[in-house]
């Protein structure tokens, strides 16, 4: 996770910096090393749609920008193309993930819902990951002091872990992606000195 973090970071602030080859071949790493590419080119589109569509902007994208559109796809599907290839199988990367599962299969989302159904019962469990969901969803999208690009790719990627991940220990580790709130979270408790203490010890333990 902290290359993942490194390039993650890296990859945001080569957008704002508005530095698209940077940040292409920034992402094109992501995509061999960490399966984030997928929320990050979420946040890429949106980025570019901003900047092609405020005033005075150019109306036809420029070369580093359509490199950098061009990248989305290519480090979204790098390793499964490259399993693919390696070991002459269409389905290597579904199948290598399915084997972390225990054999059982990749199914969109299934395993959190099944989670929430078995501790809260059917269809209450389903109901309140969808409210929870949608609440952070809510909550982030109206973090008026984050950029919108982190609020995106915190949205994204959350998104992306109900999507593909089981729920497990490891989810905590991968939170370490959404920085962008901790650094929300200690300026909106700016006033509250208490509370501004809280936050960082509260992000060491975690």
């Amino acid at each position: 996770e902290s290359l993942g973090l490194l390039l993650a970071l890296g990859t945001l602030l080569a957008l704002f910096a508005h530095r698209h080859v940077t940040a292409a071949g920034l992402l094109l790493l992501i995509g061999v090393a960490l399966p984030i590419a997928a929320p990050l080119a979420v946040v890429v589109v949106l980025h570019l749609a901003v900047d092609l569509t405020r005033p005075g902007a150019r109306r036809r994208p420029d070369a580093g920008q359509l490199l950098l559109l061009a990248a989305c796809p290519v480090a979204v599907l790098a390793w499964p193309v490259i399993a693919a290839v390696v070991t002459g199988r269409i389905d290597a990367y579904p199948a290598s993930m399915s084997a972390w599962r225990g054999g059982r299969p990749v199914a969109l989302f299934t395993p959190w819902r099944s989670f929430a159904d078995h501790h809260l019962g059917a269809p209450w469990g389903t109901l309140a990951l969808i409210a929870a969901a949608g609440a952070f969803a809510v909550l982030v999208a109206r973090a008026g002091r984050l950029p919108v690009e982190l609020r995106v790719w915190c949205i994204a990627y959350v998104g992306y872990l109900l999507a593909v991940l089981d729920p497990s220990t490891s989810v905590v580790r991968y939170g370490l992606l959404l920085f962008p709130l901790a650094a929300w979270a200690v300026a909106v408790t700016d006033p509250y000195p208490g509370w501004r203490r809280a936050v960082p010890w509260a992000l060491l333990v975690t």
